[in-house]
């Protein structure tokens, strides 16, 4: 049974607040959910950050009513793990950091993808309670690798937070690597990208790979070679096509690592 979590409205008792501004950015709708905790300022971050939640549990959280539910128990847990106060304290060190404290609006970005990474676990939560298991694998868009939780939750932190440095890369490499380690990374151009590659248009690439993560959930990498090599246009009777994406996939890593700070000196273990 899926334990529901109250939100703001039924834990926090009325507290006197500054006044709404019209237009919210996302860092200080964070600031003031910390610092004030007010409703308005958690139904402003619930919808600056839909987007997000949308993207990153489509591709397990199937139907509207499923995905109703799941965002209503999302923020009730969010709210009761003070997950916005970790995105918080995150958002400082970065800034600290970089000598730019307070946080501005320069690093959303930054806060959106840590977001993902908290919306990953959340969708873990909800279905361990929703089957009532304590020990359970995940092995969905929110966990894709055969490591303790630990591992895997520092691997796709890591590559939420460089996901800007995907971007670099050309889609014939950061494709794959993407479909094989954190499809749930995809975003709108990658799925047309691969729609007009392919031919099949971005609707139904998105419903294919829904289809292949439950399909396939119980295996280390649910989106197999052929399947990636498949929706990215390689002709299945093209002999040694699984190579193909094998190696495209070392090359997007090789890539991204000279990209990433300290450049192909660094260590970096936490890639995939």
């Amino acid at each position: 049974m899926v334990v529901e979590h109250e939100g703001p409205r039924q834990q926090r008792k009325c507290k006197l607040t500054s006044p709404m501004p019209n237009s919210m950015s996302l860092i200080i709708c964070i600031q003031r959910c910390v610092t004030l905790g007010d409703d308005e300022s958690w139904r402003a971050l619930r919808g600056l950050l839909s987007t997000e939640v949308a993207n990153v549990s489509g591709l397990k959280v199937r139907g509207r009513a499923e995905r109703r539910r799941f965002e209503d128990w999302l923020w009730g847990w969010v709210f009761q793990r003070r997950k916005i106060h970790v995105l918080y304290r995150a958002l400082n060190k970065k800034a600290h950091d970089e000598s730019t404290l307070p946080p501005s609006d320069d690093h959303e970005g930054y806060a959106r993808n840590y977001f993902k990474t908290i919306v990953r676990s959340g969708v873990a939560e909800f279905f361990n309670e929703r089957s009532g298991e304590r020990h359970i694998r995940y092995q969905d868009t929110s966990a894709l690798y055969e490591r303790s939780a630990s591992d895997s939750s520092i691997a796709e932190s890591f590559l939420a937070d460089n996901v800007d440095a995907m971007r670099r890369l050309d889609p014939e490499y950061r494709l794959p690597f993407l479909l094989r380690h954190a499809p749930d990374l995809l975003d709108d151009s990658d799925l047309a990208w691969l729609g007009d590659t392919s031919g099949l248009g971005s609707h139904e690439i998105k419903e294919q790979i829904a289809s292949e993560l439950d399909r396939n959930s119980g295996r280390k990498y649910p989106l197999d070679a052929e399947f990636i090599g498949r929706i990215m246009g390689i002709r299945p009777a093209m002999r040694g096509s699984s190579a193909v994406i094998d190696q495209r996939c070392k090359r997007a890593r090789t890539k991204l690592k000279e990209l990433l700070p300290h450049g192909k000196d660094a260590d970096h273990d936490e890639l995939p």
